[in-house]
């Protein structure tokens, strides 16, 4: 072993571990770019590993804001308070909005309605365009899990037209909604268009 350490020998070994090190560290560097979802485990990227000066606006959260766009003709059933609407407006956790348009007797109708699975306080404030003496809806209600209202309803009335402008927001325990909205509804004999129309946008906050 003596006669084998010399000079050259030991740089060679040494050059040799300096190379297999090398090589290991390359065959364990990730490449730029190649780190996805799949490879975090899930609620381990805390606060700390993030430079939040580094963050920029993230288009598709937005706050959780989501737009409503609803344009129908009055082909639907005539529903209840309490019967949901047929066609989705959004789904948010426990709560989802729906729309009906229905003809009802000689005029044109439609109804928002408010669904639950856990319990919920349905509030909501609206300004009426077109004047219509008919049915006023309570402004706020308990909803127990499972429950439906609609509290939302606009009907021609023989006006011809009839739009509001309304701010709803549903508290569950866990989550706050809040829609803003425009609807109109047009008696089917005058309407240019759909017959009833909801756009606007909600916004969802959870605890």
């Amino acid at each position: 072993m003596r006669g084998w350490l010399n000079y050259a020998n030991v740089m060679v070994t040494l050059l040799g571990f300096v190379v297999l090190g090398g090589a290991a560290y390359a065959a364990f560097e990730l490449p730029k770019n190649s780190v996805r979802s799949a490879n975090i485990v899930n609620d381990q990227v805390r606060g700390v590993d993030v430079k939040e000066s580094s963050l920029g606006h993230v288009p598709a959260a937005a706050n959780g804001a989501r737009r409503i766009d609803f344009q129908h003709a009055s082909t639907d059933p005539e529903i209840g308070a309490d019967t949901p609407g047929k066609h989705v407006l959004l789904h948010h956790h426990a709560v989802k909005l729906t729309a009906s348009c229905f003809e009802t007797g000689s005029d044109t109708a439609i109804e928002v309605t408010v669904t639950s699975s856990k319990p919920a306080y349905v509030n909501h404030h609206g300004v009426r365009q077109t004047p219509s003496t008919v049915d006023p809806r309570i402004n706020g209600r308990l909803l127990s899990a499972g429950d439906s209202y609609s509290s939302i309803r606009n009907d021609t009335a023989s006006a011809g037209s009839v739009n509001e402008d309304q701010v709803m927001v549903v508290r569950t325990p866990k989550s706050t909604l809040t829609a803003t909205f425009h609807t109109e509804v047009n008696d089917s004999g005058t309407a240019v268009g759909p017959e009833c129309v909801v756009e606007g946008t909600a916004v969802a906050a959870t605890d």
